[in-house]
């Protein structure tokens, strides 16, 4: 019967590998043996995982009709270049950077859906970064 009722990795485990998702070459984690148990990861394609922002804030909570980049730097991703669209940025605590694989300056940009579409480990590479990856993401999906 637990098995059964077991599901939350199917639930929460989706991961989607499409054009609306901007892989970064990282290893994606060893799927379980029976798929029925979540593991929480900021892979690119994988539903963002629930981490605390504020005592009384989530990262779920910041989702909605728009992008969502989390990052420990807003500073210097609010310096891009955005596509046209609602793109709301997010700061994300320190503490949480190494659990999501970024670095100090690194960035999770996160679908209306919330899943991560595109991680960068580190700084924008370009003043364009963010355009593109909104433009890649928004062009691959129907409409």
């Amino acid at each position: 019967m637990d098995r059964y009722f077991a599901q939350l990795g199917l639930v929460l485990g989706v991961t989607y590998h499409s054009d609306a998702v901007l892989t970064d070459g990282s290893t994606p984690p060893e799927p379980s043996d029976t798929r029925t148990d979540y593991v929480p990861t900021a892979e690119p394609g994988h539903r963002m995982p629930h981490l605390w922002l504020t005592p009384n804030r989530s990262t779920l909570d910041t989702f909605g009709e728009w992008f969502t980049l989390l990052t420990p730097d807003p500073v210097t991703w609010e310096q891009q270049t955005t596509a046209p669209g609602a793109l709301h940025i997010e700061p994300l605590p320190d503490e949480h950077a190494d659990r999501c694989g970024l670095s100090p300056h690194g960035a999770l940009l996160i679908r209306p859906d919330g899943h991560i579409g595109a991680r960068w480990r580190d700084r924008p590479p370009s003043d364009a970064t963010l355009h593109h990856a909104l433009t890649a993401i928004t062009r691959s999906t129907p409409p």
